[in-house]
């Protein structure tokens, strides 16, 4: 008989083991990526209709975290929202999250989450499409049902654009 120590390592088994360095190897990659993009670290707000005419409620804690995606990948203040409603279907659809850039200015033809504040201290928002705007007027575009109207920046004073949404269930 032959010992095993003195036995030529047959081909497969040599491709073996170079397949499980690899896949060694590749597992140690993956981890760095998840240490370095794999943080649950983008907060997600949650939103419930308050009235008719597409007016939501957006919590003020955030109601998940999220691993952050490609387009919020360094943006700092960078947030999510659940929508809530049809409003701008099929654009973002009721129950999808809307990926906010809090810091790109808003330009004509963009998705925007606009915001106030409620007499009882709630954060208002409604999300639509930014048609143009003046100093004092925010002019948008809802889907459905389909309308065009103004909003007061007074009233409206924050404007943030979004840079896409996704829907998971």
């Amino acid at each position: 008989y032959t010992k095993i120590s003195e036995a030529p390592i047959p081909p497969i088994a040599t491709r073996i083991t170079k397949l499980s360095d690899n896949r060694l190897n590749l597992v140690d990659n993956l981890s760095q990526v998840n240490t370095t993009f794999g943080e649950r670290d983008l907060p997600v707000y949650g939103t419930e209709q308050r009235s008719i005419g597409g007016v939501l409620v957006m919590t003020n804690e955030a109601v998940d975290w999220v691993v952050r995606p490609a387009p919020l990948l360094r943006v700092r203040d960078g947030y999510g929202m659940i929508v809530t409603g049809d409003s701008m279907s099929p654009k973002i659809e009721n129950g999808s999250t809307a990926l906010v850039n809090p810091h790109l200015p808003p330009r004509n033809g963009d998705t925007c989450v606009f915001k106030k504040r409620a007499d009882d201290g709630a954060t208002l928002v409604i999300i639509r499409k930014l048609m143009r705007s003046t100093d004092d007027t925010w002019f948008v575009h809802q889907i459905h049902p389909k309308r065009d109207y103004a909003l007061k920046r007074s009233e409206w004073q924050t404007c943030h654009v979004t840079v896409g949404s996704y829907f998971t269930r």
